[in-house]
């Protein structure tokens, strides 16, 4: 999601996501969050609010080094999955 890998060995830089949250283009108006802690987010104005407020520019998630696998869906492209640590 807006991540590029490769700017720094071993480590996904996730500034393209903020942008695209903020720009309120990455989720539906009725978008449900729930967060274990937080409980739930109703709306895509709340989200995005919610995640400009406690995520953008203050949370770094690092790719933890031989975690990531990606395997091939024929005729649509990709799914990757990894380990992250924050």
């Amino acid at each position: 999601m807006g991540a590029a890998l490769g700017e720094e060995p071993g480590r996904v830089v996730a500034a393209g996501a903020s942008a695209v949250l903020l720009a309120g283009t990455f989720f539906i108006d009725d978008v449900e969050f729930y967060h274990d802690q937080g409980g739930v987010t109703l709306g895509k104005q709340n989200l995005t609010e919610s995640l400009k407020k406690n995520i953008c520019g203050k949370v770094r998630r690092e790719l933890v080094p031989g975690t990531l696998e990606v395997y091939p869906i024929h005729g649509y492209g990709a799914v990757a999955g990894h380990c992250s640590r924050y």
